[in-house]
């Protein structure tokens, strides 16, 4: 677990690290961060950093009713388990996610391609760097792999999360500030750390994981 993040790019890192500042609404000073070598160091700042009052409430449980009614689907028993897919048909997907969005006044990014599309262009993307090396027409298949990619992202509306409840969880992660506004919970935080790097980054980390 320690080696994943250790091997980690460390342009991945500082774009967790963003996530986690705009999250959290903190902002990490110059060298601030100097000497922090685990995921332990790091939460410690961050503890620091939060002023708030804090109240033992849950902040996915206020993510969920706020989502629910941003959904404005009243006919509809919606529970943590109910998917996605179920409240939102394909036909109107996309429409549909974007107005829960502007209802919670914040960005979801919950809709994606389909895997083997992923894939395809994850092939594609790897042969063309290779090729890079052997002939100068893989720059051109690099290029409209890459376009081929923002094309996918932009028009996908497979739902990257399942149900409500882990819609819920991620605006939490994401928007932690704008959901408790001028309070925290502190029990919360160490957790929602190490799920935003574990999510973002897709490894295993624990507090003890070292940079």
């Amino acid at each position: 677990m320690q080696d994943q993040l250790a091997q980690t790019d460390s342009e991945d890192i500082d774009f967790v690290l963003e996530r986690l500042e705009d999250s959290l609404d903190i902002r990490f000073v110059e060298n601030e961060l100097a000497g922090v070598v685990s995921l332990n160091d790091l939460i410690a700042i961050v503890m620091q950093k939060l002023e708030q009052e804090e109240q033992n409430t849950c902040t996915s449980l206020k993510a969920f009713y706020l989502l629910k009614k941003a959904i404005q689907q009243p006919e509809i028993p919606i529970k943590p388990n109910t998917k996605l897919e179920d409240l939102f048909p394909k036909k109107n997907r996309k429409a549909a996610i974007k107005q829960v969005g502007r209802n919670l006044g914040m960005d979801l990014h919950i809709l994606q391609p389909k895997d083997y599309i992923v894939k395809i262009l994850l092939v594609s993307f790897l042969l063309s760097c290779v090729g890079l090396f052997v002939s100068k027409y893989a720059f051109v298949f690099l290029v409209l792999t890459s376009i081929g990619f923002v094309i996918a992202y932009k028009t996908g509306i497979e739902f990257a999360e399942e149900t409500v409840g882990d819609l819920a969880k991620k605006i939490t992660r994401e928007n932690y500030m704008a959901i408790r506004k001028n309070t925290v919970n502190k029990k919360e935080i160490r957790q929602l750390v190490l799920d935003l790097f574990s999510k973002e980054l897709q490894i295993e980390v624990t507090g003890d994981s070292k940079f």
